[in-house]
């Protein structure tokens, strides 16, 4: 059972992380490209307001990305718990 918690908590950890890069990446680009021209004022600092917009994200990023592996374990707590609950040779065979 501890394999399959651990998996999962892997699996958590991985998506959060990908999700985590993703954020960030799609505020950056969405800043980046459309500029301070967007919004009428073309000299407009864009790596400072791309900062500005990355730091809430990544605060609740990291926290995601904290929660998502501890997530994922508890949701295969369960049914790994109900599926391994006898020896390992009786849950490998085929009925």
């Amino acid at each position: 059972m501890t394999a399959v918690v651990g998996e999962a908590a892997l699996m958590g950890l991985i998506g959060g992380a990908v999700g985590l890069a993703a954020g960030v990446g799609i505020i950056l680009v969405i800043v980046l490209v459309y500029g301070g021209n967007a919004w009428g004022a073309p000299d407009l600092d864009l790596w400072d307001m791309a900062w500005r917009s990355v730091r809430p994200a990544l605060t609740s990023g990291v926290i995601g990305l904290v929660a998502a592996p501890i997530i994922s374990a508890a949701a295969a707590t369960f049914p790994a718990r109900s599926i391994l609950r006898g020896s390992a040779i009786e849950t490998l065979t085929v009925e």
